[in-house]
């Protein structure tokens, strides 16, 4: 048989490498096989590139509508292809938070036709509208302080919201911050201190053993953090920024919620990677430079250009699995979050992303394609480049 494309190359998934053929029809994969394919289109990544599932990010923040001189679809899909990036699960806390069905549509309609796929949560502030939104959301934001935007709730409304959710079979992602334990200290890791990360998890796990709610643990931030959704085997995420830089290396420009840690939590972080059962999530939350550098500077950092090359970083220089990365870059979030994707086998999306480990690419804010035209890796040498996505 002749496949409208073959892909030959080292395929890595959740299962291991392998080298491959992989016959591709109408966009899904076909067949796979160890014998050379017949395509119309044949393609061939030689190693050292690995071939993935395509990246999925499952946590950004798009801007749009709203804050559109930070970010949009348009832009933030660029930096997302530019970083490896094909599916981006974008958040709601935006200046009129994505609260209502009206205003998913409205949101819904805006992000069509860009060349990633885009999926939306919604805010779960408003419990007259979780279930109006149950069929066009991927999950739902729940705030337990405040960050970006007003949408913080209380304990008590999050574990009826909870209850709501679970009651719809959604997820929810939890941003874990207790605001009891906030500081006036000047130092923004210690006004927003460890041990209100590690509180607020602990909260949101006995609300997740109440309700049965699917919980996702936002951008965890702390050893103690991932230890805990370790040990109640609660999904969480883990962001390039609390891996590869410390709270010593903290500005203007690497504030953020919540605040970089100790070089002991970078560590934990990176064990969560090696064990393969968080997600890699950028939490991508773009602020213009003439932001960053004022007076008083908003927190979030842009992480999409550089997705791709942060994965490099963890295979070549802190042997991170080729298995583990096809777990926390894709497939983990696809199966959590119900989405097409994250695994190479029959009848799977035919999307991929190629990343070459040879050489070395300097990271330069000319380079990104963020709108907001800046990234906290600038000037930095990172193993590896992006090659494709196919």
């Amino acid at each position: 048989m002749e496949y409208e494309r073959v892909l030959h190359g080292r395929f890595a998934d959740a299962e291991g490498v392998y080298e491959a053929y992989v016959g591709i029809e109408k966009g899904k994969i076909a067949k796979i096989s160890g014998n050379e394919l017949k395509g119309r289109d044949f393609i061939s990544i030689l190693q050292p590139h690995y071939v993935f599932p395509a990246f999925i990010d499952a946590h950004v923040h798009l801007r749009e509508p709203g804050w559109e001189q930070k970010e949009t679809f348009a832009t933030g899909s660029v930096a997302a292809l530019n970083g490896g990036v094909k599916t981006l699960l974008d958040m709601p806390n935006l200046p009129e938070p994505i609260d209502t069905l009206e205003r998913l549509e409205s949101k819904i309609a805006r992000a069509q036709g860009m060349p990633v796929d885009i999926r939306h949560f919604a805010m779960a502030t408003n419990a007259g509208e979780i279930k109006k939104m149950a069929q066009l959301v991927v999950g739902y934001k729940i705030y337990t302080a405040k960050s970006t935007g007003d949408s913080v709730m209380s304990w008590g409304a999050i574990e009826k919201a909870s209850s709501v959710i679970a009651s719809i079979d959604k997820p929810a992602t939890f941003h874990c911050e207790d605001e009891s334990l906030f500081t006036s200290a000047s130092r923004h890791s210690d006004a927003r201190p460890r041990e209100s990360e590690i509180l607020a998890i602990e909260k949101a796990l006995g609300i997740v053993e109440k309700t049965g709610v699917k919980a996702n643990i936002a951008h965890v931030s702390t050893e103690e953090g991932a230890r805990l959704c370790r040990e109640a085997e609660v999904m969480h995420e883990v962001t390039p920024h609390h891996v590869f830089f410390t709270k010593e290396q903290e500005s203007p420009l690497l504030k953020m919620n919540p605040p970089l840690r100790e070089k002991k939590d970078c560590d934990a972080l990176l064990r969560a990677l090696r064990e393969g059962n968080c997600m890699l999530a950028t939490d991508h939350a773009p602020h213009m430079l003439v932001e960053k550098q004022g007076a008083n500077p908003p927190s979030g950092v842009p992480g999409l250009d550089t997705y791709g090359l942060f994965v490099s970083w963890l295979l070549k220089e802190k042997w991170v699995s080729p298995r583990a990365i096809a777990k926390v870059t894709s497939h983990n979030a696809a199966k959590f979050f119900g989405l097409p994707g994250g695994r190479i086998e029959e009848g799977a999306p035919a999307a991929f992303t190629v990343i070459g480990t040879e050489g070395n690419t300097t990271v330069h804010n000319s380079g990104v394609k963020t709108k907001c035209g800046w990234t906290p890796f600038d000037g930095i040498t990172m193993p590896g480049k992006v090659m494709h996505v196919i």
